[in-house]
């Protein structure tokens, strides 16, 4: 093999090197503060709601999910950063949460029933709500 071929072809892939090898220590970067991130945002999280005495196992369960579903944001958006398509992952954890917790249709007039057949009637106030669809983040 020729040297100046060896030579020619280290002067070209050195660039290209050189940007991959920052884009990764770049992503390493972005991965440890995210990590510190998300673990200091659980324990506020926990801490707020060992004030508020919520029940020990809740609250495991919570920082679990909320840790879980944030370092999954964080491994995807590194992967966006590294041109990997994203839209795909968003789409897939759409279907897991909507199949997890489902999309919820709440009928306020059979709530009223139920909550009348159980307790009686119960004093209304002036507004009435119509039937609404709430999504996993409506309140």
């Amino acid at each position: 093999m020729d040297t100046n071929k060896v030579t020619s072809w280290i002067d070209q892939a050195q660039p290209i090197l050189l940007a991959f090898g920052l884009k990764v220590l770049g992503a390493i970067a972005v991965f440890i503060i995210g990590r510190w991130l998300i673990g200091l945002a659980c324990r506020l999280i926990g801490a707020a709601m060992t004030r508020q005495k919520l029940d020990i196992t809740v609250q495991n369960y919570l920082v679990s999910f909320i840790s879980v579903a944030l370092n999954i944001v964080l491994v995807v958006a590194i992967l966006g950063y590294f041109g990997v398509e994203t839209t795909s992952f968003a789409a897939l954890g759409s279907k897991v949460v909507e199949d997890a917790f489902g999309s919820v249709y709440v009928d306020y007039q059979e709530l009223e029933r139920k909550v009348d057949d159980r307790f009686g009637e119960l004093p209304r106030g002036p507004e009435r709500v119509s039937n609404t669809r709430v999504g996993v983040v409506g309140t």
